[in-house]
């Protein structure tokens, strides 16, 4: 099993504050008209280039998540990818990932609704990221202290195949969860 973590806003602050979620809401509008689009998504990536820049101010989202990946892999024989779509340079995603002692075994750059390809149960921040993987019979955990908006469209199948943390701590119930419905 090959469980994918999404970094920005999962593992790392670099998504906190209103500038960035501003900016990043304005690039989704933005994406039909494919000027401002093209506008919006260079200013994201200058921003995420300058917070990458500074990696050893970044702060891990909760600083028990070394420890649960840690035990977790143990347990589980789970592999871990660490999947992202940030603009960031990979040496200092991997300077901060070493600093934070996270273990995983591949750093994975990926489109946003295509990291589901790299894995077999996805975590993730962003609901728009989690939907692929469930529809393609993947599992799919949404980290998230938000109650879900809207009503997915999604079979019975596929809503079993979807989970919600609000904190790492819940994610070994989850796997365990996961355990009961691949070996019923």
């Amino acid at each position: 099993m090959i469980l994918g973590i999404d970094l920005d806003g999962v593992l790392t602050e670099t998504l906190q504050g209103n500038r960035f979620n501003n900016l990043y809401n304005k690039t989704r509008i933005e994406k039909n008209n494919n000027i401002k689009y093209k506008i919006a998504n260079k200013v994201m990536k200058t921003y995420f280039n300058i917070k990458w820049r500074n990696w050893e101010k970044i702060k891990i989202k909760e600083s028990e998540i070394p420890e649960i990946l840690d035990q977790i892999i143990n347990k589980y024989s789970i592999k871990i990818n660490i999947i992202t779509s940030s603009f960031g340079k990979e040496e200092y995603i991997r300077s901060w990932l070493k600093e934070n002692k996270i273990n995983y075994n591949e750093l994975v750059f990926s489109n946003p609704t295509d990291k589901y390809k790299y894995c077999d149960i996805l975590i993730d921040d962003r609901i728009e990221n989690i939907i692929p993987a469930v529809k393609n019979n993947k599992f799919g955990i949404l980290y998230s202290n938000d109650e879900i908006e809207k009503r997915i469209e999604l079979s019975k199948d596929e809503e079993k195949r979807m989970f919600v943390i609000r904190s790492f701590k819940y994610l070994e119930d989850v796997l365990r969860n996961i355990n009961m419905i691949i070996y019923k």
